[in-house]
């Protein structure tokens, strides 16, 4: 037993401003499910225990009470809590916990039902830092394992500024080898992903920058699992600053955030966000459930689901298969003619709503004069209203992020650039055609209106019902040090807030003067979100691969198109990635329609006609409704690695659910299907019938005792989408 302050205090603002009325709280002793035990500190509730070190507080356990399961390894070295850095004159100091002075720390009630841990060090130990204070929260709801940490970093120096925050540190978490790590990791450093990744058994080192598209991050949250054993880490930042998450199994994790006006005396760290870290019991797609509770009330899903999203033309949200355009000839009249046939072909063959991905319609070859664009090339005006005329979405390629070094104009460009330091450097870039790029400020006003009007003019002059801006959901937020900005120094989430303002700028010319254009980009950052009307796909694909994104975002986000370079893998992978593709969720597509039609190609040919139909029948799920669930095949091709046959749950806005189910052998097959209704519906009593939404026609898979379990037959490259209806 221990004396509890009893308080409802949660946040730093509320804690802080009690401070000086503790003589006037009560002293109770009560016994709580947190207690001090020697030297140990434990915060707990019936499904996990958090033990830290009394003094130090560091973090030495976490235990999924449910099962006993310990996630930190025992006696691990140098355990800590946090680490944060200082600077003065480019001089870096650190100091952490553990080497700090020790801390004060209590147990207090929250208000929701729990406890919370207070920990304050008013004295790191330091000369240099005599002036800096550090106060962590831990929120423990009363019915989750999965805590809510806070850090609040007090700098009353005039000498020193704060420069990075490492919180919260787990020295020893996770057992190497012997959990699965997940995340939303992109295409680098030897990965290969887009929908997130699942790594078996991972021993390596993840050090991932949020929020990067391409790269790294869409999405702040990373997860691990041994057996149902889950670990969650994330931070539910509705603003979206710069982080890095970092993860070593068997040796550290902990987030790495960069202050804002890092290295200006005085500066800190108020609290910005919640830090995320605890257990839960389930699997990948729990976890991803969790952040979807926090994702759904984050700024970038205010423009609601898909269903209600206005601004969204009706015809993106239809539109069931990409297509890209490189280059295309439409200057010279035999081309023109010729490309617009194939349009027409391609029209009638498919027999569902088209896009056109557009580069090179401009008369600058590719990658050079960025941010200018205009003038289109002779013929763009009159082609794009031919396909418009027939339906299809015609979306041209613009970049709004970079800015060709070489342009003439480029000292009118240069004050908005992003600057690495207070020397004026920007930063530098380099693509396919070796010429340097330089990265903009997204907060420059001038810059912003550049973008605004480009679009504004290439609409107008062209007739586009759509507009891709290529790079600002793939690329990285980077650290700029141009105080004339007006922007916070270094970290924070000015970045992210620059692009939304000049994106929302964007969406009122995209709806002006009788315009109603869909706006896309690159990848897949969620901060974005409500920006554009959809993220373009284009990273590999990989057996790794796990949907992460549609269990979150699914109802809120279109995804669309497939890797660049799917026409170039052979016919089983095309048929394995692709159709996994479109059981996700995605719009698949994205290259030449002169290729597809290409003879050899035949069997991707018939196999991308059966997704686009398979797509645009069960777009009331895979458009606006919510991704469930995920079944595989036991077997595995050798050659793809990749499961012969798989299922996935889908619940639509009316409450129906699907099943959809596809075969990616050429050979007959039977997928036993297991599925209870209770776990996906309300009310199961109310659904009775089963729908063949291929066929259109009542399916003969039978409901019995509230429950689907029988072999599903399927044809070879078969994909049957079953309807379970009031």
């Amino acid at each position: 037993m221990q004396n509890v302050k009893i308080t409802s205090s949660l946040t730093f603002k509320s804690l802080y401003m009690i401070k000086s009325k503790f003589s006037l709280l009560l002293f109770v002793t009560i016994i709580l499910g947190s207690c001090k035990d020697g030297d140990d500190v434990v915060l707990k509730n019936q499904y996990v225990a958090f033990t830290f070190k009394k003094g130090s507080y560091s973090l030495t356990g976490l235990t999924d009470l449910t099962t006993k399961k310990e996630h930190i390894i025992p006696d691990s070295s140098a355990n800590e809590l946090w680490k944060l850095s200082f600077s003065k004159d480019e001089k870096i100091i650190s100091i952490s916990n553990n080497l700090s002075q020790p801390g004060k720390g209590d147990i207090v009630k929250n208000n929701i039902g729990g406890q919370s841990l207070r920990i304050l060090w008013d004295n790191l130990g330091l000369p240099e830092l005599k002036d800096v204070k550090v106060e962590v929260v831990i929120n423990l709801p009363e019915k989750s394992g999965i805590a809510d940490w806070h850090i609040n970093v007090i700098n009353e120096s005039k000498e020193w500024g704060l420069w990075e925050v490492n919180f919260p540190r787990v020295s020893g978490l996770l057992d190497s080898c012997n959990y699965d790590v997940y995340g939303s990791f992109g295409n680098r450093n030897g990965r290969s992903e887009s929908w997130g990744a699942l790594y078996k058994g991972y021993h390596g080192r993840l050090d991932l920058l949020y929020p990067d598209g391409w790269g790294n991050m869409s999405m702040q949250f990373i997860g691990a699992n041994s057996g149902s054993n889950g670990v969650y880490m994330a931070t539910h930042d509705p603003r979206a600053w710069r982080k890095s998450f970092v993860i070593e199994p068997g040796k550290e994790f902990y987030i790495k955030v960069n202050a804002e006006n890092m290295g200006i005396a005085g500066s800190g760290f108020n609290d910005p966000f919640s830090f995320m870290f605890g257990v839960f019991q389930g699997d990948w797609l729990t976890a991803a459930k969790i952040y979807r509770k926090f994702a759904i009330t984050a700024p970038w899903v205010a423009k609601g689901k898909v269903s209600e999203a206005t601004s969204t033309p009706q015809s993106f949200k239809d539109v069931a298969l990409w297509f890209r355009g490189w280059n295309y000839p439409v200057s010279d009249p035999v081309e023109y003619k010729r490309i617009l046939e194939t349009w027409k072909k391609a029209k009638e063959f498919f027999g569902v709503p088209l896009g056109l991905h557009w580069y090179n319609w401009n008369i600058y070859p590719f990658d050079t004069h960025y941010p200018h664009f205009s003038p289109a090339k002779k013929g763009v005006k009159e082609f794009t209203h031919q396909l418009t005329d027939m339906g299809v979405v015609v979306m041209p390629y613009i970049n709004g992020r970079i800015v060709d070094k070489a342009n003439e104009d480029i000292s009118e460009f240069l004050p908005y650039a992003a600057k690495k330091s207070d020397d004026g450097s920007t930063y530098e870039e380099i693509y396919g055609n070796g010429k340097p790029q330089m990265v903009m400020c997204p907060t420059s006003i001038p810059y912003q209106d550049t973008i605004v009007k480009t679009i504004e003019r290439l609409a107008d002059e062209t007739g586009v019902n759509s507009v891709y801006i290529d790079q600002i959901a793939a690329a990285p937020s980077n650290l700029c040090f141009d105080k004339s900005h007006g922007h916070p120094l270094g970290g924070g989430s000015y970045w992210i807030d620059g692009y939304r303002q000049m994106l929302g700028k964007v969406q009122k010319i995209a709806h002006g003067n009788g315009r109603d254009l869909s706006i896309t980009s690159e990848c897949t950052a969620e901060p974005y979100m409500d920006s554009f009307d959809g993220y373009l796909m284009v990273n590999p694909r990989s057996d790794k691969s796990i949907p992460l994104l549609p269990a979150v975002y699914s109802g809120y986000a279109i995804y669309f198109a497939s890797w660049e370079k799917s026409m170039s893998l052979t016919d089983s992978r095309f048929i394995a990635i692709l159709g996994r593709d479109v059981l996700w969720g995605c719009k698949p597509g994205w290259f030449s329609l002169d290729k597809l039609f290409d003879p050899q190609n035949e069997k991707k040919l018939d196999y991308f006609r059966t997704l686009g139909r398979a797509h645009y029948s069960a777009r009331k799920y895979f458009v606006y409704g919510e991704f469930l669930k995920q079944f595989e095949s036991e077997e595995k091709s050798e050659e793809t690695k990749m499961p012969l046959q798989m299922c996935t749950v889908w619940r639509a806005e009316d409450g129906s659910i699907a099943l959809v189910i596809a075969n990616f052998t050429e050979e007959e097959a039977f997928f036993p299907v297991d599925v209870k209704l209770s776990d996906y519906v309300l009310d199961n009593r109310k659904y009775r019938k089963t729908y063949d939404l291929i066929k259109n026609a009542e399916s003969e898979i039978k409901i019995k005792d509230i429950r689907i379990n029988e072999n599903v037959a399927l044809k070879p490259l078969e994909i049957k989408i079953i309807e379970i209806a009031r």
